[in-house]
């Protein structure tokens, strides 16, 4: 299969997100589902998935949509944009660069918001109840399901450390746009 650019790359990507959304879902309604009714309550949460990626999928591309004509780009573009400052890069287009400095910003915001103690306590009491859960369904013999909440204990606990991840990679956006800045005042 050939490598796809611009709107194709951005339909795929999309598309293969959806289809990942729809089978997570149904894997997870079979695992928790009674031994009876895995299969139908598998079809259901992978559909219940499915609706529910198309309306988010929809609600975001329209509001990033309206933030990328602000600034006179594609909303694939836009999206590629933060995706970059996500990864720790920073995008080289000049054109781009009002859209990089919001981009930065709005992420520094989020990942401000979850620097207070309460969060941490609520991703550790989360993952706690999450362990409780699956002990109860080990107990009861339910070792699929057993399974998905410990999965999910973990998934709360590495939570602290996704984002300092991204902290970190955020903060090297920020020095290379400085850096950046600084080269162009130089000129």
């Amino acid at each position: 299969m050939g490598k796809t650019t611009g709107k194709g790359q951005t339909a795929a990507q999309l598309a293969w997100g959806l289809v990942g959304l729809t089978a997570c879902g149904a894997v997870v309604g079979a695992l928790v589902g009674d031994p009876g009714e895995r299969l139908a309550t598998g079809l259901i949460m992978g559909g219940a998935a499915l609706l529910v990626g198309v309306v988010v999928g929809v609600v975001v591309w329209v509001r990033e949509g309206r933030r990328a004509r602000e600034f006179g780009l594609s909303t694939g573009r836009y999206l590629r944009i933060g995706r970059e400052i996500r990864r720790g890069r920073l995008p080289e287009d000049p054109y781009e660069r009002p859209a990089v400095v919001e981009g930065v910003a709005r992420q520094r915001r989020g990942l401000d918001r979850h620097q207070y103690t309460w969060y941490r306590w609520t991703w550790v009491g989360a993952a706690v109840l999450w362990l409780l859960i699956a002990a109860d369904a080990l107990w009861s013999g339910d070792y699929g399901s057993a399974a998905l909440y410990v999965s999910l204990a973990l998934l709360m606990a590495s939570t602290p450390f996704t984002l300092r991840r991204q902290r970190r990679r955020l903060a090297s956006v920020e020095r290379a746009l400085a850096e950046a800045d600084q080269r162009e005042a130089a000129r």
